[in-house]
């Protein structure tokens, strides 16, 4: 994940290793990143654990929910309804894992 104004490793990314095991997929080794320090810095959160399934339905929602309008517009802004609903299913996602 990285910042939506710039793509720019410099501003910061959150990175994950992903992997797919049959009908799950497990994020795991999360890490702070940018382009100034020579190593990344580890999270201690995690590992996280989803249904396949789910994991791609949850993605398909997701899709446009980062739009900004600086400096430049990129995709149509959400309802607030819309982004509620993403992150309530998200939430429940998640909870089954800690």
């Amino acid at each position: 994940m990285i910042c939506p104004a710039c793509a720019d490793l410099g501003c910061g990314a959150v990175s994950a290793r992903i992997e797919r095991n049959g009908d799950t997929v497990t994020w795991s080794d999360f890490a702070n990143e940018n382009n100034f320090d020579e190593r990344s810095h580890p999270i201690d959160i995690g590992p996280f654990t989803f249904q396949w399934d789910q994991y791609v339905g949850a993605l398909r929602k997701m899709q446009g929910l980062g739009s900004y309008e600086w400096p430049w517009k990129v995709g149509e802004p959400q309802s607030e309804e819309q982004i509620q609903a993403y992150m309530a299913e998200m939430e429940q996602l998640i909870k089954g894992q800690m």
